[in-house]
């Protein structure tokens, strides 16, 4: 019953990234890539990429029991 639940974060932090990673270039392009707005994007860019990884280094192993 977890992975319903856990595709659908997976899903939303994809769409998180993809969306974090636009405004990055965006704002890196206008300002410069060293401008502290485009630092702190940076950063939580990479928050949200090690949230995904976690949560799918979590799932993959029980897909990969259940079959």
């Amino acid at each position: 019953m977890q992975q319903p639940l856990d595709r659908d974060i997976g899903r939303r932090l994809i769409e998180d990234i993809e969306q974090l990673r636009f405004q990055l270039v965006e704002k890196g392009m206008q300002y410069g890539f060293l401008h502290p707005s485009v630092q702190q994007d940076s950063r939580d860019l990479d928050k949200l990429l090690l949230q995904f990884y976690k949560l799918e280094q979590a799932v993959v192993p029980l897909e990969a029991k259940q079959k």
